[in-house]
C-alpha cells in the first residue's frame, strides 16, 4: 500500500479529511478508532470480530502514513547534519517547536509568518539565548510527554498496536460437561427456584460407590432413585431422585457435599415417568435402582393432598397468633397424644380425630413456617374485624357462655373448690378490684381504662392479672424497654381486647433494693394510648401500620413511684399483699377458668342456668368435705 492509498483509506475509515487535522489530533483519533473496533473492547459480545477486516486496514494504512513522516524527518536531519544547522529546514520539518510573536502593536491577531520570511536570529543578538532557552524547553515537554504515553501503552494491555494478540484467536477450553442431548427438556427453567421434588444430578463415575449413601440418606423419603452411567467428555453417573416432599436444589447440593459426592451439575427435573424411559432408551439399564417407579400408585403426592383451610380453621378455633405455636400444635395432631390425661380435653380429643390426616400431611411440608403464617393471618384478621364490629359487653357475654360450657365439660369439684377458695379467701378485696377491672373493660371511659395492682414479693398480683388477661384473650406487653424499641413491643395488642403491663419498672419508693427500670416513665408517654381517646398507630415488623383504639388492662409492679401525670389516667394503685392462707393452701395455677368461676359466684358475670347449678353444687359439695378434713385453712381465714 502506497502512500496515496494509505491516506484515502485513513480518510474512509476515519470518516474525515485527515488534511484538516493536525498529527497529535489524528494520532489520538486513530487510536479511538482501534479501541472502538478492537474484539475485547467492542460492545457486540454475540459478534465481537465484526470489524476485524476494518481493524486490519487501519493498522495498515497507519503504518504507510507514519513511515512517510518518519521518512521526510529522517531526510531532514541528514540535511541538517551534512550543511550545518539550517534553520529554515528545521523550522519546516518541526513547525511545533517554534513560537512566534507578534511585533505588531494593535489588538488585531498577527498572522503566521511564513517559513521563508521568518529570518535566522543572529547568534550575537541577546534574544537569541532567549529563544533558544524557549525552542529547547518545548522540545524537552513533547519528548517527555511522548514518552510517558508510550510507556503507558506498553503498560496497559489494550493499548496494544497489534490488531489482534494470537490469544484473542485461541479458542475457549471447551467445558469437561454437557447436558446430554435431549435431556434438557426434562429440566425446570433456571429462573424457576421453587422447591421440588424431583432432582437430576450428574457426578463422575469415580463417586459411584458413595452415591449409595446419598440413598441411604433420603431411604424413607424416595419414590424413585436410580443411577444412570452415561459418557460426555468424561465417564459421568447421572442420578434421578424423586423425593416424596419438596426440597430446594442448594439443600440437596449441601447433602451431597456432607457425603463427599461433588455433583458436577444438578437440576430440577420435571415429567418424572418420560424421563425415566428416556434415561433407559439412551443409557440403558440403571446401575443402580434400589427404590423403582410405580407411576402414578407411589407414594401419595403429600403437599397436594394438604388442605389449607383445615389448618386456617384450627388456627382460628383456637386464636393461635403465633407462627410457632401453630407449627407445633398441628404437628402434635399428626401422632397420638401425649399429654397427661388431665390436660386432655373433649375438644382436643376431637381435633386429634378431624385434623390426623391432614397433619401428617402438614409433617411432609419443607416450607411449614410460611403455610402457618399464612393461617395466623387469618386469625388476626378476623380478631381485629371482630374487635371493631363487636362490642365488649357482646364480647363478654359470648366468652361466657364458652368458658362455661368448658368448666361443665372438664372441671371435677376440687377444681371448682379450689377456684372459689382463692377467690374469696386468698385474694382480699376481690370483688372490688373485679369490678374496676370490669367496668374498665366494658365502659371503657377515659382515665377509668387502666387498674394499676401494686404489691410486695409473691403477693400474688401477677398471677391474678395474667389469669385476667387469659380470661380477656389479651396479650402481655414489656414496657421495660429502651424507648425506640417500645413501637414494636406495642404492635402485639393489633386485634386485642386487654393489654397487662406487668411488672413495671421504675424509681424505687421503699426500703427494698429493686432495680430501677425506664417502665413508667415511657407509660408516662403513651398517655394517647392509655387515655382511648383517639386511635393510634400500631405496627409490627414487615407489616403496615394499623389504626385502632388501644386496648384497656391491667398494670402491676412493687413499690415504685408512679409519676402524677399516669395517677390521673388510672384507677389505683391498689394495694394488694400475701395473703397468710398459702403456708396453709397453696393455690394451684391460676387459670381463666378460676376467676371466671369467683365472678360467677360473685355475680359480677352472666351464666347460664345450668352451669350456676353446676358451680353452686360442687362448691357446696367441696365446702362441706373440706371442713371435714384436717386442713385448719378455713378456720384461719375466719380469724382474720
Amino acid at each position: 500500500m502506497d502512500l496515496f492509498r494509505a491516506k484515502a483509506a485513513l480518510c474512509r475509515l476515519l470518516s474525515c479529511n485527515i488534511d484538516q487535522f493536525e498529527f497529535g489530533d489524528l494520532k489520538v483519533l486513530v487510536s479511538r478508532r482501534k479501541l472502538l473496533w478492537h474484539p475485547n473492547k467492542n460492545r457486540d459480545k454475540h459478534n465481537p470480530y465484526q470489524f476485524a477486516e476494518q481493524l486490519i486496514e487501519l493498522k495498515e494504512a497507519w503504518k504507510v502514513f507514519l513511515a512517510s513522516k518518519t521518512g521526510k524527518q529522517g531526510n531532514s536531519s541528514v540535511h541538517s547534519r551534512s550543511e550545518g544547522f539550517n534553520f529554515k529546514s528545521y523550522t519546516q520539518s518541526e513547525p511545533d517547536f517554534i513560537c512566534y510573536e507578534s511585533s505588531s502593536s494593535n489588538d488585531s491577531p498577527s498572522k503566521r509568518p511564513t517559513p521563508q520570511s521568518d529570518p535566522e536570529p543572529d547568534s550575537d543578538d541577546p534574544s537569541w539565548e532567549k529563544w533558544d532557552r524557549r525552542r529547547r524547553a518545548k522540545r524537552d515537554d513533547k519528548y517527555f510527554a511522548e514518552k510517558k504515553a508510550r510507556e503507558e501503552r506498553e503498560a496497559t494491555p489494550e493499548y496494544n498496536e497489534t490488531p489482534f494478540d494470537e490469544e484473542f484467536f485461541v479458542p475457549s477450553t471447551p467445558k469437561k460437561f454437557a447436558v446430554p442431548d435431549g435431556m434438557r427438556a426434562y429440566f425446570r427453567s433456571a429462573s424457576n427456584r421453587r422447591a421440588g421434588k424431583f432432582f437430576s444430578l450428574f457426578s463422575s463415575e469415580s463417586n459411584q460407590g458413595t452415591v449409595m449413601q446419598l440413598y441411604r440418606r433420603f431411604a424413607n423419603q424416595l419414590s424413585y432413585f436410580g443411577m444412570y452411567g452415561m459418557r460426555t467428555d468424561e465417564d459421568l453417573v447421572c442420578i434421578l431422585m424423586l423425593l416424596t416432599s419438596d426440597y430446594r436444589l442448594a439443600d440437596v447440593k449441601k447433602e451431597c457435599r456432607k457425603l463427599g459426592i461433588s455433583p458436577v451439575e444438578a437440576f430440577y427435573a420435571t415429567k418424572v415417568g418420560k424421563c425415566i424411559e428416556f434415561c433407559k432408551e439412551k443409557y440403558g439399564q440403571p446401575k443402580e435402582e434400589p427404590v423403582k417407579y410405580s407411576g402414578n400408585a407411589s407414594t401419595p403426592d403429600h403437599s397436594k393432598k394438604m388442605n389449607y383451610k383445615m389448618l386456617s380453621d384450627f388456627a382460628v378455633a383456637n386464636e393461635i397468633t403465633d407462627p410457632y405455636e401453630l407449627m407445633y400444635d398441628y404437628a402434635h395432631l399428626s401422632t397420638g397424644c401425649d399429654r397427661s390425661p388431665s390436660k386432655i380435653t373433649n375438644e382436643h380429643e376431637s381435633d386429634h380425630v378431624e385434623h390426623l390426616d391432614n397433619a401428617r400431611h402438614f409433617e411432609h411440608f419443607s416450607d411449614k413456617k410460611r403455610i402457618a403464617k399464612n393461617a395466623v393471618e387469618s386469625v388476626i384478621a378476623k380478631l381485629l374485624v371482630q374487635s371493631r364490629r363487636e362490642s365488649n359487653l357482646q364480647y363478654v357475654n359470648r366468652r361466657c357462655k364458652e368458658i362455661g360450657n368448658r368448666i361443665q365439660d372438664n372441671f371435677s369439684m376440687e377444681d371448682v373448690g379450689e377456684a372459689w377458695f382463692y377467690c374469696s379467701e386468698i385474694i382480699h378485696d376481690f370483688r372490688t378490684i373485679s369490678q374496676h377491672i370490669l367496668n374498665a373493660f366494658i365502659y371503657g371511659k377515659p382515665r377509668e381504662r387502666y387498674v394499676a395492682l401494686k404489691g410486695t414479693f409473691k403477693s400474688g398480683k401477677t398471677s391474678f392479672a395474667s389469669a385476667w388477661c387469659q380470661l380477656l384473650e389479651g396479650t402481655n406487653i414489656n414496657v421495660n424497654v429502651d424507648k425506640g424499641r417500645l413501637p414494636f413491643y406495642l404492635g402485639q395488642a393489633i386485634g386485642k381486647r386487654f393489654i397487662l403491663f406487668d411488672d413495671v419498672k421504675g424509681r424505687s419508693l421503699g426500703s427494698e433494693n429493686l432495680p430501677s427500670g425506664p417502665g413508667f416513665a415511657n407509660l408516662d408517654d403513651l398517655r394517647d394510648h392509655i387515655d382511648g381517646h383517639v386511635e393510634v398507630q400500631l405496627e409490627k415488623k414487615n407489616t403496615q401500620p394499623i389504626s385502632q383504639v388501644f386496648p384497656c388492662g391491667i398494670i402491676t409492679c412493687n413499690d415504685y413511684h408512679i409519676h402524677q401525670s399516669l395517677k390521673e389516667r388510672i384507677i389505683g394503685p391498689i394495694e394488694m399483699k400475701a395473703s397468710p392462707l398459702f403456708p396453709f393452701h397453696a393455690a394451684q395455677r391460676i387459670t381463666e377458668e378460676t376467676i371466671f368461676i369467683g365472678l360467677v359466684l360473685y355475680n359480677l358475670l352472666p351464666a347460664e342456668a345450668h352451669i350456676l347449678e353446676f358451680l353452686y353444687k360442687n362448691k357446696s359439695k367441696w365446702e362441706s368435705q373440706h371442713m371435714q378434713s384436717n386442713c385448719n385453712c378455713l378456720n384461719v381465714s375466719r380469724q382474720q
